[in-house]
């Protein structure tokens, strides 16, 4: 039996429905700004503007109103906003883009959009194997890679400081991801998932020991990849 609903159109579903909202434990501001001390901060940034281009600055939103993110501390979960906020409930990250394709179609698309317009992102790339059975079994599985990117500037920034701006809040938003692959039970089968994690500090065409030697898109990226091996997923209308 073949599936009759596309991966790469439940994963559009699947990333559309993804909840980034996070409980407001404590509030400070000095008049100006504003820290906030969060349940999770997942992977918002600062800014997110990089220099020479027309990026608007990443936001976040509290008790429905928007306000510019100044910085965020992963290790402690506390995110500073521009403006006075008095008392607060709830923070919402941004949902990531969502791209998939070959890297050359995808990369056409991509150029078409604004790095504000287009990241965070999360990109499924293909061709994409699926493994069915003509055995009678609820499941198939899928071998495939999911990139989790954001801007960075390559001639600004070391690998350390990519690292603590791009490639750690994108880890922040896979481990999010996963959680949410094992909580869709009515999606995936979820136990035993096996993955790798590869980090990408300039995510790039590689060529062994040497390093990126081209750009996948022609956009500055990093971020993580996340490799499934056999991911598995209901046949349409046979779950739960």
């Amino acid at each position: 039996m073949v599936n009759t609903t596309f991966i790469v159109d439940v994963f559009d579903d699947f990333i559309s429905s993804l909840d980034f909202s996070t409980k407001v434990l404590a509030l400070n501001n000095d008049g100006v700004n504003t820290d906030l001390k969060v349940e999770n901060v997942y992977h918002a940034r600062a800014y997110g503007v990089v220099a020479g281009t027309s990026d608007r600055r990443r936001v976040l939103k509290v008790d429905g109103n928007e306000y510019p993110i100044i910085s965020v501390n992963y290790a402690d979960n506390e995110i500073t906003v521009e403006g006075v906020i008095l008392t607060a409930q709830t923070a919402i990250v941004q949902t990531p883009f969502y791209f998939h394709g070959t890297p050359i179609d995808t990369a056409m698309l991509v150029d078409k959009y604004a790095n504000d317009e287009s990241v965070p992102m999360i990109y499924l790339s293909e061709v994409i194997k699926e493994n069915h059975s003509l055995n009678s079994v609820p499941t198939f599985g899928a071998d495939l890679s999911l990139f989790f990117m954001d801007s960075v500037s390559y001639g600004k920034n070391i690998t350390d400081t990519i690292y603590a701006e791009a490639v750690t809040p994108m880890r922040n938003l896979v481990n999010a991801f996963l959680a949410s692959i094992a909580a869709r039970v009515d999606l995936f089968e979820s136990f035993g998932v096996d993955y790798s994690v590869v980090n990408y500090v300039k995510w790039g065409y590689f060529r062994g020991a040497d390093g990126n030697s081209k750009k996948v898109f022609n956009k500055e990226l990093a971020g993580i990849e996340v490799r499934f091996r056999d991911l598995k997923f209901w046949y349409k209308n046979n779950c739960c």
